[in-house]
């Protein structure tokens, strides 16, 4: 009950920032605004199927890949919504910091393989991979400015270590209990994913 609770909450959210990104999209005709419209449409779809299934079978999907496609895709587009604000000097970026993060992601990859698909966390790794380094080398870049990319690139990073986070408790899934570290962080998922509109509303004023 927990579990499907959450997800209709999730749901909710994404449905309502996806309308509001498609007006904005609609009306600005900017790539920002419609990228992240795809994000949020990808995330809706992964969610609809993950929330349905709880709602008429009352446990948690045994094939996750309908949801984990279309959460890809939103990955995928999110990935895009960052290269549509990066300039060239963010892309190339060197610093020493970048290097944890390919450490971090491997390092998580090879746990998660134990318990799940090769491939499924191979493609996450390359997307989150991307996500996380793009993020941080905005941030190194404009770290001293007042540049309202950077709410976006912090915006990203969060979403990056939450995924992270979620991915891991459901590793050591305690069932649908409000024991289930999983509970408490997945709010932390709803609060972030409608900052995506904030954050593409201030790097659009820039």
């Amino acid at each position: 009950m927990i579990e499907l609770t959450e997800n209709l909450l999730e749901l909710l959210a994404v449905g309502i920032c996806l309308a509001a990104a498609s007006i904005r999209a609609f009306h600005s005709r900017k790539n920002g605004w419609t990228l992240l419209s795809f994000v949020y449409a990808s995330y809706f779809l992964g969610d609809i199927y993950w929330a349905l299934y709880l709602f008429f079978y009352h446990k948690t999907p045994p094939v996750f890949y309908v949801s984990e496609v279309s959460w890809c895709a939103a990955y995928l587009f999110m990935i895009l919504l960052l290269r549509n604000y990066q300039t060239d000097s963010e892309r190339g970026m060197r610093s020493p910091i970048l290097w944890g993060i390919p450490i971090f992601v491997i390092m998580m990859t090879l746990f998660f393989m134990t318990r799940g698909s090769y491939l499924l966390n191979i493609i996450e790794a390359v997307m989150m991979g991307s996500l996380l380094l793009r993020s941080v080398q905005g941030l190194l870049v404009l770290r001293k400015t007042s540049d309202g990319r950077k709410y976006l690139y912090t915006v990203v990073l969060v979403f990056c270590l939450i995924e992270y986070c979620l991915w891991t408790a459901s590793c050591f899934w305690l069932g649908d209990t409000i024991r289930n570290p999983y509970f408490w962080i997945s709010p932390l998922l709803i609060v972030v994913l409608p900052l995506f509109l904030l954050a593409v509303r201030k790097a659009e004023a820039e």
